[in-house]
């Protein structure tokens, strides 16, 4: 009697068993055919591209060291009226009063008014330019960067008060030759793509050397080529133009 009901009782845990590796091997099946589901899917291809796009892009910043720019930037031209602490009151040029904060390792650019240096390949410039009717870029004014600076600004700003109509472009001039008209043309890089820029004899050109903080005073006129706004009455910039004349 024993016997047979310790056979039953085997009998009995075996069909469990059996049919628990059932079960896991239909889970198994499932699995398997939504995965390949999902892998001949276009639109779930799509979904897990933009899923990981953030973390592909944080990735590629983190790799190169840029930093997102905040998309309140905009330019401010003005002259320093007083400061306190690391806080300067600014007086811009429409006659607002603009509270300004230098960023934490920010760069000081003094103004010479004139060239050190000739323009030529990998010369780090800031110039402003007019669009022509036929889509050029004219120059209307020069800065040459001290090597120190390179970097300083990169990219394309709205030039302030300097003309309406004028953008500023920051980048590094390469194939820089003679037009036939005696005018200075160059393409300009810079992260935001490249410009072909004319530079007409008789253009002004000043050339920035690398300042500090000691540099900037109540009375100096500055032009940041973008500030972004912190607070509702707080401004930080990262690049400060000083327009004096600076003494070598």
């Amino acid at each position: 009697m024993k016997t047979l009901f310790r056979g039953k009782l085997l009998a009995r845990r075996l069909a469990i068993a059996g049919g628990r590796r059932r079960q896991a091997n239909s889970k198994t099946v499932q699995w398997s055919s939504r995965r390949s589901h999902l892998q001949r899917s276009p639109y779930a291809t799509a979904f897990v591209l933009w899923a990981y796009l953030p973390c592909a892009l944080a990735f590629a910043l983190f790799l190169t060291g840029a930093t997102p720019v905040p998309r309140d930037m905009e330019p401010l031209r003005g002259t320093i009226q007083w400061k306190e602490g690391d806080i300067y009151l600014v007086k811009s040029s429409d006659g607002g009063q603009l509270r300004l904060k230098l960023a934490t390792n920010s760069a000081i650019a003094k103004r010479v008014n004139t060239a050190l240096w000739p323009i030529g390949d990998g010369s780090y410039l800031g110039i402003a330019a007019i669009t022509q009717a036929d889509g050029s870029l004219r120059a209307i004014e020069v800065g040459i960067f001290h090597e120190t600076l390179r970097g300083a600004a990169e990219g394309h700003h709205r030039s302030g008060d300097l003309q309406v109509e004028a953008t500023m472009y920051y980048g590094t001039a390469w194939q820089v030759a003679r037009t036939a008209d005696g005018d200075l043309a160059a393409v300009l890089y810079n992260l935001e793509g490249q410009k072909m820029i004319v530079i007409p004899s008789g253009t002004t050109v000043a050339t920035y050397l690398s300042g500090n903080v000691s540099d900037l005073s109540p009375g100096d006129t500055i032009w940041v080529p973008a500030v972004a706004r912190r607070q509702p009455d707080l401004l930080e910039a990262e690049y400060v133009m000083l327009e004096r004349q600076a003494t070598r």
